[in-house]
């Protein structure tokens, strides 16, 4: 091998040397800061730092639901009990001719709703 082709390995086996060295530096580095992780350290005390977060909001349970559905002249809002049981809250008129097919297939199927304003809101939007 010549004095060139040398210097060439040798220089490329440093740089692999010293980019595998740069690695093990920085994910000891890592590590060692997650172990750090959520504490403060000063002259005082170890104690743990605890950052305010927001307190995760308990579902509610919806005991009704409402369907916005379609019959051959009227759209109506049902209310859904807990039990199961239907109950009529509102019915407009519609010429369901003037729908489109989507509209429709969705209207037909029933859309479910957790509260009464948006069920109302939709068919606000289909009769105008």
């Amino acid at each position: 091998m010549t004095n060139k082709g040398l210097i060439v390995a040798t220089l490329f086996t440093l740089s692999l040397l010293m980019g595998a060295l740069t690695g093990i530096a920085f994910s000891e580095k890592k590590r060692a800061d997650n172990f750090a992780a959520g504490y403060e350290i000063d002259n005082k005390s170890p104690e743990p730092s605890f950052i305010q977060t927001e307190k995760p909001k308990k579902p509610v349970a919806v005991s009704e639901k409402y369907m916005l559905t379609l019959t051959d002249t009227q759209i109506m809002i049902y209310k859904i009990s807990a039990d199961g049981s239907m109950q009529v809250i509102d019915e407009k008129p519609i010429d369901k001719d003037g729908l489109r097919r989507e509209d429709y297939e969705k209207l037909y199927k029933g859309i479910s709703f957790d509260a009464l304003s948006d069920a109302r809101e939709t068919l606000e939007d289909y009769i105008n």
